[in-house]
């Protein structure tokens, strides 16, 4: 080799290096975050993991309570829901990803065997779960005959469930195969097909009488439901066939088009975005949901523009509220200011309550409005505490002194789905790698 020709070829590889590490300082100045901010943002997750799991996990069970009491010596709770427990086994992957929760897997492994355990899990004839239960001993409770088996409730457990077994598989932490093949079973237990209540108009039954399994009502596309479809048409898939699960998904949710939408016009430029129907807003934890356990949603750059446009609409209708603060926000679901439960949506929040963890839940659109977040938590008006944890909960900028008294575990989940993301220890592609 000619040394002219030696020396271009040195100076073309220093050059490289040079521009791509001039790439990655470039990338780092992109961040939201500076250290003190991602040290907040590690003990934000850390306290609402550990907080979720010590205050809400039955230790004996596995099982996720659906409540608890924020009010100071107040007695633990036993009605379990199964929404929060798919919350649980996500939060079990987060924890073991960031490190702040030990035996995460051998948890995991508990929670879906007491679950598949017939002598402790009552479920309907076509494999759907009871929404509420006696955490306990699996027992009926007055919660769990006002509501019956329920679609979507089943739907979130076994969403949760495939994203922790693929996560814990992709990590090489499931050496026995144990928690995958719970999960299978798990996701094969279940008549998905028979939640369908009007394949041609797209509608899905909420639930099943719990005494005589008779469908109890139904709902109507866009809203949560979108993933009892999605976990049907991937049971179908898993099983390698087109069955009437997959065509229900391709027909009324592969593409955004025919969805019903409805336009928010609260600002210069109309924000469009899905709803089940024209009348009305959703509550922002509806998309949120879809987002975090659905792979099919948050692969789709169609169903990724409403989910941002979904959190430009929420902010931006707070901000025009009398009474509101540029960083309190989201319009969430959980204890309304009259002790009942409230899914507030844009208007249809009256007392104008700011939800933190549907703030948190935006972040994969927005990272910046973490710093959103951060003003809570200096400002302290929406922090509460538990035992040793403290966290952001529902609040209103109204009047901060008026202190909510209930946390309600499925809806607090999304403060931890949303901040892992900008977690160090989190992929940015968490969500599209483990999503089901």
């Amino acid at each position: 080799m000619r040394h002219s020709e030696y020396s271009f070829r040195f100076l073309l590889v220093c050059g490289c290096a040079l521009w791509f590490a001039m790439l990655d300082v470039a990338a780092a100045s992109r961040s939201p975050l500076n250290n003190s901010e991602i040290s907040q943002v590690k003990n934000m997750v850390r306290q609402s993991l550990l907080f979720f799991n010590d205050a809400l996990r039955d230790p004996n069970t596995g099982q996720y309570l659906d409540a608890i009491s924020l009010q100071e010596g107040s007695s633990r709770e036993n009605n379990s829901s199964v929404a929060a427990t798919g919350m649980g086994l996500v939060s079990l992957a987060i924890g073991d990803a960031t490190g702040d929760l030990e035996q995460a897997h051998l948890k995991a492994v508990k929670t879906l065997s007491m679950l598949l355990d017939p002598s402790y899990s009552r479920r309907s004839t076509q494999g759907w779960f009871r929404h509420w239960f006696n955490s306990h001993d699996g027992s009926d409770n007055s919660m769990s005959r006002a509501d019956g088996y329920s679609t979507i409730d089943t739907a979130i457990l076994v969403a949760g469930s495939l994203l922790a077994a693929n996560y814990f598989s992709d990590r090489n932490k499931d050496p026995q195969n144990a928690l995958n093949l719970l999960t299978n079973e798990l996701l094969h237990s279940v008549n998905w097909a028979s939640a369908i209540s009007d394949a041609t108009l797209g509608n899905l039954y909420l639930n099943f009488s719990l005494e005589h399994e008779i469908p109890l009502a139904s709902t109507k596309k866009f809203n949560e439901y979108v993933l009892v479809a999605c976990m049907g048409k991937l049971a179908e898939e898993n099983k390698g066939k087109l069955g009437p699960m997959k065509q229900f998904w391709d027909r009324h949710f592969a593409r955004t088009d025919f969805l019903p939408k409805k336009t928010f016009r609260g600002q210069a430029n109309p924000i469009q975005l899905l709803t089940d129907s024209p009348t009305h807003f959703l509550s922002s934890f509806t998309i949120q949901f879809a987002y975090y356990l659905c792979g099919d949603f948050n692969s789709n750059q169609n169903y990724i523009r409403y989910f941002k446009n979904a959190m430009k609409a929420d902010r931006a209708w707070f901000r025009q509220q009398k009474g509101s603060r540029a960083a309190y926000w989201g319009n969430g679901a959980g204890e309304a200011l009259n002790g009942r439960y409230a899914a507030n949506a844009i208007d249809k929040n009256p007392d104008l309550i700011s939800s933190p963890h549907i703030v948190a839940g935006f972040i994969p659109a927005a990272p910046e409005v973490v710093r959103d977040l951060l003003t809570m938590q200096r400002e302290r008006h929406c922090i509460f505490s538990h035992g040793e944890y403290e966290f952001l909960w529902r609040c209103t900028p109204r009047n901060f002194s008026v202190r909510l008294n209930r946390l309600q575990a499925i809806d607090f989940s999304s403060l931890f789905l949303g901040l892992a993301v900008l977690h160090p220890l989190i992929p940015q592609d968490f969500y599209q790698r483990y999503s089901p």
